[in-house]
């Protein structure tokens, strides 16, 4: 029995197994050796061979079609609009491209005795073709000069980008005057990218039988796949108890946050599911770096070229930090939440984009750096009682409109692993909470002050902060832990994001020597 499979011809296999069962039947040739002519391609001049030959060739068309057919229906081989019949009969159309988010910040000239009213879908632009529109109603409430408010992109895509003071231009409102009004972005824009490829959407569909349960891990990426304005975002589960989760979010604006946990919880969490939207981190890089571009150049460069150089150094330490188009036309992602600065890396990097730098030194920006620790970064200790059952330490209770702990005396909580160098200085808003650095359950360094330098014979490499309130009403909203080590190297070491809830700043500042 012939397999049910199937499988393509092309012409030269169709051809000859016509020819050989022509043969077969003695309709063409008697010749023994006749075989070994079609084999060696030698002229036979046969008017039934000529026909077969047309045959064949429209029946290895016939083929190619069948195979287009028979592909479009299998997720592995299928693409284009074939891929995108497939997604629609699951649910799951081709996500476009998504918008870039930005936020603004409308000001009068001077304090306004009358409320000024911004509407939503109000657009403004950098003069360069790049538009966003605000996505709610905004108010420079009487005795005020200014209001933040949240924006899109016009265009979805890579090129929706723009960078921090850029967005200067209001171009049109909803029948609203805003004269002696201005506006402009403090940050540049998050998020945006291209419409899905077919290998990402593939990926998508082949999750479909999960996508669609409320609370499941392929729930949330099929969110955020659709969501605009979002650069990154990480799940942490259970990371306070059964049941709940933490979505980081890149960027941390308020009405992003806001409009996220909203539509999580109308479109995606389940009923008692106890979900926490939050926003990355900033770890902020200031790069100092000294690059040599002349080792095998005779000729002196000029001071022209010199700043030419430069600039292109510092655009290529901006995309590899910041995200943007490399030089061949490619777009390159930046770093995302929880992704380390590794100066080697970078290194590399920036001489794929610039071939004449010899040599960079990132010490200065490697010997100094520090690690920020917030509130909302803690969580309760657990501890073993005398039947040996796990039970949390009562633990203080997080105000997240102020992002402190608030803790009553005995109240403990504790960060996850922080990784610094040994000579240390530690400063926070603390007030009222023992601050311990733990290791394997031990206490290898304890202050109940805010400022403090640690010995540098105490190597808290890879310890925890475990806070004890010692009063009621113990306060911190975060540690701030400066490393300072000068014999550092640029090559063996790199600036640590150690946990999923940290992400490099954008708009870096790059000073090139």
């Amino acid at each position: 029995m012939r397999s049910v499979n199937y499988k393509e011809k092309d012409f030269d296999q169709i051809f000859k197994e016509m020819l050989q069962d022509a043969y077969q039947y003695e309709l063409i040739s008697s010749d023994e050796h006749f075989l070994d002519y079609i084999n060696n391609r030698q002229d036979i001049e046969n008017m039934y061979i000529l026909f077969l030959s047309v045959y064949a060739m429209q029946t290895s068309e016939f083929y190619e079609d069948a195979t287009r057919i028979y592909n479009s229906n299998d997720l592995d081989k299928a693409v284009g609009k074939d891929l995108d019949i497939l997604g629609a009969k699951v649910g799951i159309p081709r996500p476009p491209a998504r918008k870039s988010s930005v936020t603004l910040h409308f000001s009068a000239e001077t304090v306004t005795d009358v409320d000024i009213r911004i509407p939503r879908g109000t657009i403004v632009s950098d003069g360069n073709g790049n538009s966003y529109y605000t996505v709610e109603n905004a108010v420079i409430i009487r005795g005020t000069s200014s209001v933040n408010v949240g924006a899109l992109s016009v265009d979805g895509g890579y090129n929706s980008h723009v960078g921090r003071n850029t967005l200067t231009f209001i171009e049109r409102t909803n029948n609203n005057s805003l004269n002696n009004i201005s506006v402009t972005n403090y940050k540049g824009s998050s998020g945006g990218r291209s419409e899905y490829s077919d290998d990402e959407y593939r990926e998508l569909i082949r999750n479909w039988t999960y996508s669609h349960i409320k609370g499941t891990k392929e729930a949330y990426e099929l969110f955020f796949s659709y969501y605009d304005g979002v650069e990154s975002y990480r799940l942490v589960p259970k990371w306070d108890g059964a049941g709940t989760l933490k979505v980081i979010i890149d960027p941390s604006d308020d009405w992003i946050i806001n409009d996220v946990s909203e539509k999580l919880l109308q479109n995606v969490e389940l009923f008692d599911d106890d979900v926490f939207v939050t926003g990355a981190n900033k770890k902020v890089i200031d790069i100092n770096a000294e690059a040599n571009v002349s080792i095998d150049n005779i000729e002196e460069y000029s001071d022209t070229e010199k700043q030419i150089l430069k600039q292109k150094i510092i655009n290529a330490i901006k995309v590899y930090i910041d995200g943007g188009y490399r030089n061949n036309g490619e777009y390159y992602t930046g770093l995302l939440i929880g992704e380390d600065f590794i100066p080697l890396q970078c290194a590399v990097f920036i001489l794929q984009e610039v071939p004449q730098l010899k040599s960079i030194d990132f010490g200065n920006t490697i010997k100094n750096f520090d690690k920020v620790i917030y509130a909302n970064e803690f969580s309760p200790v657990s501890y073993t009682d005398l039947y040996g059952e796990i039970q949390k330490h009562p633990s203080p209770s997080i105000d997240a409109f102020n992002n402190k702990l608030i803790g009553d005396f005995g109240d403990t909580c504790q960060s996850d692993v922080i990784y610094i160098t040994n000579q240390t200085t530690f400063e926070s808003d603390n007030n009222g909470y023992r601050v311990e650095f733990m290791q394997n359950g031990e206490s290898v360094f304890k202050s109940e002050e805010s400022h403090f330098v640690i010995d540098s014979d105490v190597d808290i490499y890879g310890s925890v902060i475990k806070l004890t309130a010692i009063k009621d009403n113990a306060s911190i909203s975060k540690i701030t832990i400066n490393g300072i080590d000068e014999t550092i190297s640029e090559y063996n070491a790199h600036i640590k994001i150690d946990d999923e809830s940290i992400c490099v700043c954008r708009d870096v500042v790059v000073n090139i020597e």
